[in-house]
């Protein structure tokens, strides 16, 4: 692990439970969960999961992070100087705990980057209130902290919006569009050991050619509300606020 955990005065976010053959009312443990949930968007190319992204972190004034924000903050010191700073004793715990689980069920390759990038998607988790877009973040994240939401649509809708934004010939557009959902799907597979074909580890799939980007937007911020304040969040969480737009 490359960045070390250091110990905070803050506490936060925490259930005390008694320790096995305790009464109840000395020698509690500090049990961590995030205050809330995060949600994670994974897309196929071109079916504007980013942009629907935006719009969630928006509509509930939540961060929003995307492959290029991730990658600085992975960076260097960044990871220690902007992230773990702003963690409590717990939180970090709980990073650090998570991060262990995923080495020893083989869920992450030896590649210091990738796993830098790991600490960065648990640490910002382990705050909450986050909509991440790709980096298998749905994947890599306990399920009970995060809303996982597949975005597709159909490929020549794709292929429609990517000859928009790169200004490609369809031939061309296709081509970036089977690239890159290769990529993804390797990645996935390889770093996570998860296939984004198994639609059982999505909490939603939703079509965004039939939703619009808007109603995608509408739908994700709904259900990550009812995700949390129905009690699928074990935290101590707060019921999710709309932001006015």
């Amino acid at each position: 692990m490359s960045t070390s955990i250091h110990n905070l005065n803050e506490r936060s976010g925490t259930h005390s439970i008694p320790r096995h053959g305790d009464a109840g009312d000395r020698s509690l443990v500090q049990v961590f969960h995030p205050p809330a949930i995060t949600i994670a968007i994974s897309r196929e190319t071109g079916a504007r999961g980013a942009s629907i992204g935006k719009r969630v972190s928006k509509k509930l004034g939540w961060s929003y992070y995307d492959q290029e924000l991730l990658h600085y903050l992975a960076q260097g010191s960044r990871l220690e100087d902007e992230i773990f700073t702003q963690l409590t004793p717990e939180a970090r715990e709980w990073v650090g705990e998570n991060f262990a689980m995923l080495q020893q069920e083989n869920r992450l390759i030896k590649d210091a980057k990738e796993q830098d990038m790991a600490q960065v998607i648990l640490a910002i988790a382990a705050k909450g209130k986050a909509v991440i877009v790709g980096r298998g973040a749905g994947a890599l994240l306990p399920a009970q902290c995060v809303m996982h939401v597949r975005i597709l649509a159909p490929l020549e809708d794709r292929v429609t919006w990517i000859r928009q934004i790169h200004r490609l010939t369809r031939d061309q557009a296709l081509d970036f569009i089977q690239r890159q959902d290769k990529q993804r799907a390797g990645m996935l597979d390889a770093h996570f050991r998860k296939s984004a074909r198994d639609n059982v580890i999505y909490d939603m799939m939703l079509n965004s050619s039939r939703l619009g980007e808007l109603g995608c937007a509408s739908v994700i911020a709904e259900a990550a509300r009812l995700k949390q304040n129905l009690g699928a969040f074990s935290g101590s969480a707060m019921p999710i606020q709309e932001s006015t737009l």
